[in-house]
């Protein structure tokens, strides 16, 4: 086989999973994970303005970069009392590969409402999101043998080309989520269910459902603790789509500084389930907090013959203290 049917084959299994997996994120940044895929998870009661960008280079194949934002906006006044709260939420995520083979944008906004069912802090939360997405794939320029389609998430979508050949596809989807969570810094801890693409939308021409966006059911569960100036959090999130799963495992550490200006510094590690180990460093100015993550690949794609890297930046404000 070689290097330039390697290359094609590649390309095409990278674009058309990235694709039609674009509605989804796939950041290491599992803060901003857990709201975007359940909008019931949005447990702040201040507004914030989080930020992502993503890198991933394919060496000898395919690059792509992913953008995502999210601001986040509290439709009642926050109080110390055990009472009720209601969140709205507007992001964007934007995706494009190198060579002009893929290009997406989605448009999301998400409403969210938290109930207290006792006086410790402890809430039942549900949240609905509506996303609007443009994708463009162009594949017309790459071939590889059918027997691939069988590891794709639409089956013999790409040979028979409804969603490669460079045209615009346009779909709007909906998406809602449960939770149950205890705000405390010293002892806090939730668990969600989310389902994403709820109404199967359509995202080529034909009527076969076949070509439906099958659902995202995902689960998404946290643990955090202080001891003294030190903050400790364990996150898990799942996906599953039809036949493709991920998983992300997440621990943190964050140590208050106590000073005005630089309020924190923190470390984490995250394993994505046979992909990648994620090392992390996080720093606080303020109001504004920033990390920078790596990933260290542990996948098969380097015995295929493609080292893969990529690194992470995620940037978060709030515009009010708590």
């Amino acid at each position: 086989m070689t290097k330039k049917f390697l290359f094609a084959v590649s390309a095409v299994l990278i674009c058309s999973n990235l694709s039609l997996r674009a509605q989804d994120l796939n950041f290491a940044d599992v803060n901003t994970l857990t709201k975007w895929y359940n909008p019931s998870l949005q447990q702040e009661q201040q507004s914030s303005l989080s930020l992502n960008y993503r890198d991933v280079r394919y060496e000898g194949a395919v690059a792509y970069r992913s953008t995502a934002g999210m601001f986040n906006l509290p439709l009642t006044k926050k109080n110390t009392s055990n009472a009720g709260f209601w969140n709205l939420n507007i992001g964007f995520l934007l995706d494009q590969a190198d060579q002009d083979i893929l290009k997406t944008s989605q448009a999301q906004f998400g409403l969210s409402y938290a109930l207290p069912i006792n006086a410790n802090q402890t809430f039942l939360a549900v949240g609905v999101q509506g996303s609007y997405v443009t994708s463009r794939l162009n594949l017309t320029n790459t071939s590889f043998p059918d027997q691939f389609d069988q590891y794709g998430p639409i089956a013999n979508a790409t040979t028979q080309d409804p969603m490669g050949g460079g045209d615009t596809r346009q779909w709007f989807s909906s998406h809602l989520g449960v939770s149950v969570f205890k705000q405390s810094d010293e002892l806090g801890w939730s668990f969600g269910l989310s389902l994403r693409d709820v109404a199967s939308p359509e995202i080529n021409r034909e009527s076969n459902t076949s070509f439906k966006l099958q659902p995202t059911y995902g689960l998404q569960s946290g643990f955090n603790f202080s001891r003294n100036q030190t903050k400790y959090s364990l996150t898990g999130i799942a996906n599953w789509k039809a036949e493709a799963f991920q998983t992300l495992f997440a621990a943190n550490m964050l140590q208050e500084l106590g000073s005005r200006n630089l309020n924190n510094i923190g470390f984490g590690i995250a394993y994505r389930v046979r992909d990648a180990i994620i090392p992390s460093v996080s720093i606080g100015f303020q109001q504004t907090n920033l990390v920078l993550f790596y990933d260290v690949n542990i996948s098969g794609i380097n015995a295929a013959g493609f080292k893969r890297n990529a690194f992470e930046i995620a940037l978060k404000h709030s515009f009010s203290k708590k």
